[in-house]
């Protein structure tokens, strides 16, 4: 099925009657399709033919190969070839809490010690900055301590944000399979990637089972989460830079990041294949262990091109499948292991298609059969795909075991944590929870985010084509899914077990002798000791020295157990003594509790989702990040906020400038609104076409403050856009009079008519801007864009010729710092680029997305570039999206914005608040916090980010007195020796000496 975008959508048809949290089973038939996520409250269509794995929906793509092509090269491969047969297939005698206590099985059999017992390395990864609080600086030496390590690792000093130092007892684990293979391009020419460079690890901080921290440590860069339990925060480790992509490089910062979302798409997920009927073919059961799903990855030219260095793309797609591995050993009990991985760093790649799934099908089942897999996933960086994902349901060890991961950033944020930026991390664990047998949580009637409804929900569900996008999902599986995945995997013939992570089936260990295998259940015994006191789970759970409440094979002992009442949580939720609402498989009294009410902040949240409209999961009273007193939504004043208005409702509306979600709704009376500008006085000024006036807003509450100029004023007739000048002026494009019309922009008293275009034969003015030539642009009803004098008023050219380029009725115009002329083509669709000074049409400037569809840009309207000049804001007035943003230089659909046309219908004016004076560098967040967090630097110490003040630092400028001189000398002498992250340390290398001194010398002044 597809995974979409933030905005994307995957619905999932399947046969009638199912009832809700009806298990999916094995089976073949009809292909359920899915819809576009504008028509998803039902579906469209269902095709395809039968087959062993899933039918196909589209018919201009081919199906996949016959069975059998394949499968018996790829999916049923056989073990050791020194093993006669494949030991799966054989009877496996275990022990079970019924057994006779005198089988000789359960006698207490003491494991296996080797690997519990070896030396633990202890080394250090990260160091905090002695002189810029939140900014971390890494251990070379540690982290190239960790790249060699095996098995298990003690992270000593790990520094928190609240500045504890704590230990990290973590473990290694691998996503590459021994044999992995890694190439590049058609030939598939051998990527020379040490498999060595990227280590994963995931375990706790020492001595708190609730906590859970994983990281990837590499020498190109780090990227990791702790989460500190139920109840408490969740913290990323991530580059200060924005929108960056890969792995972070240099210092990090612990964050909650923002700013890469997943696209907004015709249809963010499509689910191909027959949902297995009820009823199914029921796992055997057996001890709990650990699958191993294989994946094969192929990608794209796109994707390669998000890093433009095959090393970063290769360590990127392992950090990537390390962190899915982390959602699914602790949601599934299930491992991804990557078999194969090609790269495209040449634009010919296979996969340009419209839909790329039948090339990606084709050429897998053709001409990959030797890539031993049980599935194969692409990844694209392509951002105009009918779909944000799209996957075959069921369909691991079939010829049909494929999916697509479409608008790929290159970067993700906290495997644990709901963000804007898991986008990526998102989308590949949703598509291949599709082919591991899971529908969307809808199908099962667990939230109803296909249908509208606005709340949170689990990596299956649509609730990231709501309000809020992919910060509404939650990296989690609810727990029925957990349920259906399990009984799929434990029955798919090609996926095996690997208890330990070493990237080799639990089988094949046992049959080497790698692992004892002692009470012959088929999982090495070095897997079931939980609790380390050297027998085997099994053997304690059967003979009665350890309980197992909760029936998972483990003992209670080693299950979280969050309220400390000594019952495992899952056995406390199953009995109803612990109320799980939204089935994360948490008790509700372990979550947060931030404002004392006795009721979980998430449960309080999925209610009311009007109580977090940042969407990071916290409840949005209790936000005080500088610990101040202050609510940080209070002293951040809407500063950056979005107001929209609509040409056919009577109602603007203030949407949150990092989520997109709506904030409030302003004044009643604004219908119509062509324009919005923000006055001289600070109220918004917004030109309403139906009353043919201009009226006055309250910038935060939107209020109606009256009119400004009323309907036939100087002869003002069909406001349309607005433009205030740097001498407090008021231009009106007043289309009914083809006249450009001056005010005053604070008392609204008419000045004069600035242009009379119509006598000219230019047409109806429409939309207005400044150029940085110190002219104004104006875009007329003629299909063209001429040039007026900012004093006078005289048309000095004609800038674009009409129809230009396909100009079709021309609404907002923006004029770049760049000098690039920008016009919204309302007839044609499409965001059109000139040179300003020549007036040469320069093609379309919106690059990526479909023409239609979801996110499709439809009747483009207003131009606004945002607060930081880095993006441009488009209103879409027909589209399934309202606002959509871009890459201000080069015209790249994002989507770290947007919002839903559900929100604002019929989407015409567009307005960016100015920021909060305590957000200086624009960001959303207090400069309080970006400093106290090492987001920004402070070395003058004057509680303003540097970047605000244009301080960039020598740094041997040590007291940042503005002269190197004797007094830094001083500090740098008193620095003398090993001193990781101290200003002192000019060359970075963690050591204060000679080499030092002589850069300060050098820059003595």
């Amino acid at each position: 099925m597809m995974l979409g975008t933030p905005l994307l959508v995957c619905v999932a048809l399947f046969a009638t009657g199912a009832p809700p949290l009806a298990p999916p089973t094995t089976g073949a038939g009809r292909s359920p399709a899915a819809t576009e996520r504008g028509n998803a409250h039902a579906p469209d269509r269902t095709a395809g033919a039968s087959g062993e794995g899933a039918g196909r929906v589209d018919s201009d793509a081919p199906p996949p190969t016959a069975p059998g092509d394949v499968s018996s090269r790829v999916h049923q491969r056989s073990l050791d070839p020194t093993v006669a047969g494949d030991p799966r297939s054989a009877p496996k005698p275990g022990c079970t809490p019924n057994a006779d206590v005198d089988d000789p099985a359960l006698v207490p059999i003491e494991v296996d010690s080797t690997l519990r017992d070896a030396a633990v390395p202890r080394v250090r990864l990260l160091e905090a900055d002695r002189s810029r609080p939140g900014l971390l600086h890494v251990h070379d030496d540690g982290s190239a301590a960790m790249r060699a390590a095996r098995g298990r690792v003690t992270v000593e000093r790990f520094p928190l944000p609240d500045g504890r130092l704590v230990e990290l007892e973590l473990e290694r684990f691998e996503v590459l399979a021994p044999r992995a293979a890694m190439v590049v391009g058609r030939r598939q020419l051998p990527l020379n990637f040490d498999r060595d460079r990227v280590a994963l690890y995931r375990g706790r901080i020492d001595g708190d089972p609730r906590t859970r921290a994983y990281i990837a440590v590499s020498d190109l860069g780090i990227v990791g989460s702790v989460d500190l339990g139920p109840g408490r925060s969740r913290l990323v480790l991530g580059s200060p830079e924005r929108d960056h992509r890969g792995l972070a490089r240099g210092p990090l910062v612990y964050f909650e990041a923002g700013g890469l979302g997943g696209p907004l798409s015709v249809e963010p997920c499509r689910v191909l294949g027959q949902p297995r009927p009820n009823g199914g073919v029921a796992a055997e059961p057996g001890p709990p262990t650990i699958r191993r799903i294989e994946v094969a990855v192929d990608s794209d030219y796109e994707f390669f091109t998000l890093f433009d260095d095959l090393d970063s793309a290769a360590a990127y797609v392992i950090a990537l499948y390390g962190a899915v591995t982390d959602v699914y050993l602790d949601e599934l009990q299930a491992r991804v292991s990557v078999s194969y991985l090609r790269l495209w760093d040449q634009p010919d790649d296979l996969y340009n298609e419209p839909d790329p799934l039948g090339p990606f099908v084709q050429e897998w089942n053709a001409s990959q059969g030797g890539v031993q897999r049980d599935v194969a996933q692409l990844l694209t960086g392509r951002r105009n795909l009918p779909y944000g994902g799209v996957a075959y349901l069921s369909s691991l060890c079939s010829d049909s075991g494929y999916s697509v991961n479409g608008y790929l950033n290159g970067a993700f944020a906290d495997p644990s944590h709901p963000d804007p930026g898991n986008w990526d991390l998102v989308v590949v664990a949703h598509e291949l929870g599709h082919n591991c047998g899971t529908l969307h949580t809808h199908d099962y009637g667990l939230d109803g985010c296909a249908f509208g409804e606005v709340r949170r929900a689990g990596i299956m569900s649509y609730c990231h084509t709501v309000s809020g996008g992919v910060s509404n999902v939650d990296m989690r599986f609810e727990t029925p899914l957990r349920g259906y995945v399990g009984e799929f995997l434990a029955t798919a013939a090609c996926v095996g077990a690997d208890c330990d992570g070493n990237g080799i089936e639990d089988a094949i260990d046992i049959a080497d002798g790698t692992y004892a295998d002692a009470n012959k259940d088929g999982v090495p015994d070095v897997c079931q000791d939980c609790d380390g006191n050297g027998l085997l789970d099994p053997v304690e759970i059967a003979t009665g020295r350890a309980l197992d409440l909760d029936g998972n094979g483990r003992p209670d002992a080693c299950d979280p157990d969050c309220n400390g009442n000594g019952i495992p949580d899952a056995a406390d939720i199953a009995s109803g003594f612990s109320a799980d609402i939204y089935l994360n498989g948490i008790p509700d009294e372990c979550e947060a509790d931030c404002d004392g009410n006795g009721t979980s902040d998430y449960v309080q949240i999925v209610a009311d989702m009007s109580l977090d409209v940042d969407r990071n999961a916290e409840l949005d009273g209790c936000q005080d990040c500088d610990a101040n007193g202050v609510n940080d939504f209070a002293e951040l004043d809407d500063g950056l906020s979005v107001w929209v208005g609509s040409s056919s409702i009577a109602s603007m509306r203030l949407f949150h400038p990092r989520s997109g979600a709506p904030v409030r709704f302003g004044a009643a009376n604004s219908t119509g609104l062509h324009d919005l500008v923000l006055g001289v006085d600070g109220a918004v000024l917004g030109s309403l076409s139906g009353a043919g006036a201009i009226g006055r807003f309250d910038a935060h509450s939107g209020d109606f403050l009256g009119m400004l100029v009323p309907s036939g004023t100087g002869g003002l007739a069909s406001p349309a856009g607005l433009l205030v000048t740097t001498e407090g002026r008021l231009l009106v494009a007043s289309t009914g009079s083809s006249r450009v019309l001056e005010f005053d922009a604070l008392s609204g008293a008419f000045i004069r008519t600035f242009a009379d275009l119509g006598f000219q034969a230019l047409g109806a003015p429409i939309g207005l801007a400044a150029s940085p030539a110190g002219t104004i642009a104006v875009g007329t009803s003629t299909d063209r864009v001429v040039e007026l004098d900012v004093k006078s008023g005289a048309v000095l050219r004609t800038i674009v010729p009409p129809g230009s380029g396909g100009l079709a009725g021309p609404r907002g115009v923006l004029v770049l710092p760049d000098g690039t002329l920008l016009v919204a083509s309302f007839g044609s669709n499409a965001l059109l680029r000139y040179d300003y000074a020549t007036g040469a049409f320069l093609g379309r400037w919106d690059r990526g997305g479909n023409f239609n569809g979801f996110w499709g840009l439809r009747k483009p309207w207003s131009l606004r570039l945002d607060a930081t000049g880095t993006r441009v804001l488009a209103t879409s007035n027909a589209g399934s999206t309202a606002v959509h943003a871009y890459d201000a230089e080069t015209g790249l659909f994002l989507r770290s914005f947007y919002v839903l046309a559900d929100d604002q219908p019929s989407p015409s004016a567009l307005l960016v608040l100015p920021p909060s004076p305590f957000d200086c560098n624009r960001n959303a967040l207090l400069d309080a916090c970006d400093i106290a967090s090492g987001r920004s630097q402070d070395r003058n110490r004057n509680g303003v980010p540097d970047e605000c003040e244009g301080i960039v630092g020598n740094p041997a400028d040590l007291d940042s007195n503005g002269v190197v001189n004797g007094s830094d000398l001083g500090l740098l002498l008193g620095a003398w020796g090993e001193c990781l992250g101290c200003p002192a340390d000019i060359n970075g290398d963690g050591v204060v000496d000679g080499a030092d001194v002589g850069l300060l010398l050098g820059a003595w002044k």
